[in-house]
């Protein structure tokens, strides 16, 4: 079992101020330090390590039985849900010598879950997903979005279902982690050798071992940073030959899309000593600027395939806000895909309908929320005003259901 060597971000413990990073649904998730690494770069976060994945988030503690009950229940679940693309996190708000003392090998009759983390650090951690309780469970897309968090048996198998289906993982897809690999191929063929490694990447990042895919995207991988080394040296000949933007552009795409690898090391030792060159140096930043902002648009196409149009959005706004000051034109760029995207038919009817279902989801929570502490006129306005305002939507459907087990409401006195 592997300690939580983690912490949250720097800022997180500079400002100790936890809750206020917790962040709502629809927002980005908390990035969490899983493991330090001996430098900064180094340092490996938790979302980003499960982007592509459905992400669980479940805290417990021993010495809470309803926790380690429902514990039981999500390591079934896991097994159950992980070939779908979902990955499955537990986190114990014990010290880690209670952890081991409850978990000890062959004195134990509770299942874990294949990833766990405990110690000191959770109370941070607690905090910045708002777990001030257990048991509690927070569902993260596969963009690193949070989209439910509560107690496991407020409806939990069933959201996880939606955001299956509403955000479907693609590192549970075989169909679309096979035709990615099939992209890498053609750039490599079209000697856009960075492209074709971000797209293998994002296959490795998205898989497992156990997948077939996983070993494919590795093996594709190591080929093309042999490739990207003579690629390098057609940079330096370029450079040579006084062709500066080919030479600024080859630079970039290694440093940038093959970071920290020795042959992204190697371009990062050139871009040095080309800046020496002020001409070269004005070209290598903005090819810098593309190479780092294209890599963000390339996440907004996958997320926009893939039908999450809000998240292609924020992320085509960031590279247009990111780079605004940019001597390259990739904010234009992602100016125009924003425009685009939010022109198209389709994308405006599928952000009208999560907007719609948004409304109403919160409105069905609401209802619930004043049923569960016997508000029954409260929550039965709640239920009515959904029925009436969104009849189409999933939620309408357990409003009906909800109505019909409410007491019936008591007469008014004459």
């Amino acid at each position: 079992m592997r300690t939580l060597v983690a912490v949250l971000f720097a800022s997180l413990i500079a400002s100790n101020a936890a809750p206020a990073l917790a962040q709502a649904i629809g927002k980005p998730a908390p990035e969490v330090i899983y493991e330090k690494g001996k430098d900064k770069e180094d340092d490996r976060f938790l979302v980003e390590k499960h982007r592509g994945r459905v992400l669980v988030l479940y805290f417990y503690r021993f010495g809470n039985l309803e926790s380690i009950e429902m514990l039981k229940y999500m390591s079934s679940m896991e097994e159950k849900m992980r070939p779908r693309g979902v990955r499955f996190i537990g986190f114990c708000a014990n010290s880690k010598q209670r952890f081991e003392q409850e978990t000890r090998e062959g004195e134990t009759e509770i299942p874990l879950m294949r990833l766990q983390y405990y110690g000191n650090i959770m109370k941070l951690v607690q905090m910045a997903y708002r777990a001030l309780s257990e048991p509690y469970v927070v569902i993260i897309d596969a963009n690193g979005i949070i989209r439910w968090r509560g107690h496991p048996l407020d409806g939990f198998e069933e959201r996880l279902e939606w955001v299956l289906k509403r955000y479907p993982p693609p590192g549970g897809d075989p169909q679309w982690l096979d035709g990615r690999l099939r992209l890498a191929d053609k750039l490599l063929s079209q000697g856009e050798i960075g492209k074709a490694y971000t797209a293998a990447k994002m296959v490795f990042d998205f898989t497992d071992e156990d997948q077939p895919q996983h070993a494919k995207a590795e093996s594709m991988m190591e080929k093309l940073k042999g490739e990207a080394e003579k690629w390098l040296k057609k940079a330096i000949e370029f450079e040579q030959a006084g062709e500066y933007d080919k030479a600024a552009k080859i630079v970039a795409d290694i440093s940038v899309r093959i970071e920290g690898e020795d042959v992204a090391r190697d371009a990062e030792q050139e871009i040095g000593r080309m800046n020496g060159r002020l001409a070269l140096k004005e070209k290598i930043r903005e090819a810098l600027d593309v190479a780092r902002g294209s890599l963000i648009l390339e996440q907004a196409a996958v997320a926009e395939e893939r039908g999450d149009y809000e998240t292609a959005i924020r992320l085509c706004e960031k590279v247009r806000d990111d780079f605004e000051d940019s001597d390259s034109d990739i904010a234009e760029q992602a100016e125009k895909e924003i425009e685009r995207i939010r022109e198209d038919p389709e994308a405006q009817e599928t952000l009208a309908k999560v907007r719609r279902t948004r409304l109403a989801d919160r409105w069905y929570d609401l209802g619930e929320r004043c049923e569960k502490m016997e508000l029954y006129d409260d929550a039965r306005a709640w239920y009515e005003k959904l029925i009436k305002e969104y009849p189409e939507s999933e939620a309408a459907e357990k409003a009906k259901t909800a109505l019909a087990r409410l007491p019936k409401p008591e007469p008014k006195p004459d």
